[in-house]
């Protein structure tokens, strides 16, 4: 994991972990179970706070939406051009 997730983020996964271990939550993002053995991310809240989590989150929704927040804010602001054609 990344230094970005500090030990708070490390401690609500912590906590999350059992259940979704058991196969007893939903994706915050999908809605649909996490089975036990899958790949999980703990959510943020879109457009929330660095500290603010909805949840755990299938690793692919999660990554889907940081991608697709990332793309659009690249469209918004694209990179300028070293040289002008």
């Amino acid at each position: 994991m990344s230094d970005r997730y500090g030990p708070e983020h490390r401690a609500v996964r912590a906590a999350w972990a059992p259940a979704v271990e058991r196969g007893e939550v939903t994706c915050a993002r999908c809605g649909h179970p996490i089975a036990p053995a899958a790949a999980w991310d703990l959510g943020h809240v879109d457009g929330g706070r660095p500290d603010e989590y909805q949840g755990p989150e299938h690793r692919r929704c999660n990554r889907g939406a940081g991608a697709r927040t990332a793309n659009r804010r690249r469209r918004r602001h694209p990179l300028p051009l070293s040289e002008r054609w």
